[in-house]
C-alpha cells in the first residue's frame, strides 16, 4: 500500500513539472520525435526485421555456435539487436533465462554506423579503426568470460518458412520499434525537466564539460557534440561502451523483462572503464594526427533530407500494428 501511495505521489510530482516546464518539454520531445522518424526508423527498421527472420527462422539454432553469432551481430547492427535476437533465442528455447540474462550483459553495441555518424566523421583511418576495436573488444572479451561454460539447448519451437515467417518478423519490427521510439521520446521529456530545473546548468559549476557528459550519459547520441566542444577520444569511447540510460530502456522494452540491472550495470561500468583504459593506449599509436584540435572539430551532424522514406516507414509499422491487433482479436 505504502509503495502504491508512494507510486501515485511520484507521478503527480512527474505530472507537475511537466506543466510546469511545457514549453521544454515539447520541444525536447519535438526534437526527438523528429530524430526518430528520420533517423531512427530508417536504419533500426531494416535491422529490426533481420532479427526478426533470424530468429523465427531458427537460422542461429542452438549451441555455441548461435550464440556466438548473437554476440558478434550485436557489435554490429546497433544498441537494440542484440536484445531482439537474444529475447527470440529465450523465446524459442534455445537459451534458458539465467542464459539470456548473461548474454544480455553482453550482446550490447553501438554499430559502427552509429559510431561513424557521431564521433569518428572526422577522424582519420586509423584513428576510426581504433575507436571502432575500443568499443567492441572489452565486451568481446567480457562475452567470452561470461559465457564460457554455458550449454544453450536445442531450438524447440516451431521453425518458420515463407509468407508466415516474413509476416511474423516485419509485424514484430513494427512492435519493437514503437517500443525503441517511446523510450526515446520519454527520455526526452525527462531531459527537459531536468534542463527547466537547471540540473545541467547546475553541473556546469563543476566543470563546462560535465553538463555534457552527464547528457550523454543519459543519451548517447548526445554524444555528437562531445568530440567538438573539446571532449577527449577516450572518454567518448567509454560513454559509447556504456551506451546510456534510455539506450538501456530500449532494450528492456525489448526482453520483456529479463534484463538483470545491478548485473549490466556493473559489467557496463567494467567495459566502459576497459574502453577508455584501450583508447588511451592507443591514442600515441592510432590517433597521433587527433592531438591536434583542429582535427576534432566535426561539422555539425544533421539529421539528414530523407524525403518520403520515414512517413512511408511509420505508414506502414501502423498499419502492421493495428492489423497484428486485429488478428489477435478475432
Amino acid at each position: 500500500m505504502k509503495m502504491k501511495r508512494f507510486g501515485l505521489v511520484m507521478a503527480a510530482g512527474l505530472l507537475l513539472l511537466t506543466a510546469v516546464f511545457h514549453a521544454q518539454v515539447s520541444s525536447g520531445i519535438l526534437t526527438a520525435g523528429e530524430r526518430c522518424v528520420t533517423v531512427l526508423v530508417p536504419s533500426l527498421y531494416c535491422y529490426s526485421i533481420i532479427a526478426g527472420v533470424v530468429t523465427r527462422s531458427g537460422m542461429l539454432g542452438g549451441g555455441k555456435a548461435g550464440m556466438a553469432a548473437v554476440v558478434i551481430l550485436s557489435q554490429l547492427g546497433g544498441y537494440p539487436l542484440g536484445a531482439q535476437l537474444v529475447s527470440g533465442m529465450y523465446r524459442s528455447g534455445s537459451l534458458t533465462e539465467a542464459q539470456a540474462r548473461q548474454m544480455l550483459c553482453v550482446c550490447i553495441g553501438c554499430g559502427p554506423g552509429f559510431l561513424l555518424g557521431t564521433v569518428c566523421g572526422g577522424l582519420p583511418v586509423g584513428a576510426r579503426l581504433w575507436m571502432m576495436a575500443s568499443v567492441s573488444l572489452p565486451q568481446l572479451i567480457a562475452a567470452l568470460v561470461l559465457l564460457h561454460g554455458i550449454q544453450p539447448g536445442e531450438y524447440r519451437t516451431e521453425r518458420l518458412t515463407g509468407t508466415r515467417l516474413l509476416t511474423e518478423a516485419v509485424e514484430a519490427a513494427a512492435g519493437a520499434m514503437l517500443r525503441i521510439c517511446s523510450m526515446v521520446l520519454a527520455m526526452a521529456g525527462a531531459m527537459a525537466v531536468l534542463d527547466g530545473l537547471g540540473v545541467f546548468r547546475l553541473a556546469g559549476v563543476l566543470h563546462p564539460k560535465v553538463p555534457l557528459f552527464l547528457r550523454s550519459l543519459l543519451e548517447v547520441s548526445c554524444i555528437t557534440d562531445w568530440i567538438p566542444q573539446g571532449g577527449s577520444l577516450p572518454m567518448a569511447a567509454a560513454l559509447l561502451t556504456f551506451g546510456g540510460f534510455c539506450v538501456h530502456l530500449q532494450i528492456a522494452s525489448l526482453c520483456g523483462g529479463l534484463l538483470p540491472w545491478l548485473r549490466f550495470w556493473g559489467i557496463r561500468l567494467l567495459c566502459s572503464a576497459a574502453a577508455y583504459c584501450l583508447c588511451s593506449l592507443g591514442m600515441p599509436l592510432f590517433c597521433r594526427e587527433v592531438q591536434t584540435a583542429s582535427l576534432l572539430l566535426m561539422p555539425e551532424v544533421r539529421a539528414h533530407e530523407a524525403g518520403m522514406l520515414p512517413g512511408i516507414c511509420l505508414l506502414l509499422m501502423s498499419a502492421l500494428l493495428l492489423y497484428r491487433s486485429e488478428r489477435v482479436k478475432r
